[in-house]
């Protein structure tokens, strides 16, 4: 890859993370956004950006956005005369020292009907 090309990329990945590409300073004077601001944003955002394999990868995945994440783990039991379910779903929390929260959702099938209803939503920690 050549140098063109890599400052190119990390644009394209500034961009990704929201970083703008332009601003406009106190007297109203546009100005482009430097390569040393992307490296030093993206550095402080603990974005990959220094190995060009690496910033490609960084690109494609943040591409994808939440459509390449995996769902979380889903279960469903299925009973001879009822439908009872149970989803887990498990999101990561923003801050690193606190644990995963976990969410359990259930239903069943009242008697006679084709619709589930909820019968409980419990959240634990």
């Amino acid at each position: 890859m050549t140098g063109k090309d890599f400052a190119k990329n990390i644009a394209v990945l500034g961009s990704l993370c929201g970083i703008t590409s332009q601003y406009r300073d106190n007297f109203g004077r546009r100005h482009r956004t430097s390569q040393a601001t992307y490296r030093d944003l993206l550095s402080a955002m603990g974005v990959p950006w220094e190995d060009p394999e690496g910033l490609d990868r960084e690109i494609a995945r943040r591409r994808l956005g939440p459509w390449g994440a995996m769902l979380s783990p889903v279960q469903l039991i299925k009973a001879a005369h009822c439908l009872a379910g149970a989803i887990s779903c498990t999101g990561s929390s923003t801050a690193p020292q606190e644990p995963k929260r976990r969410r359990a959702i259930s239903w069943s099938r009242a008697s006679g009907s084709s619709q589930g209803t909820p019968m409980a939503v419990s959240r634990s920690r």
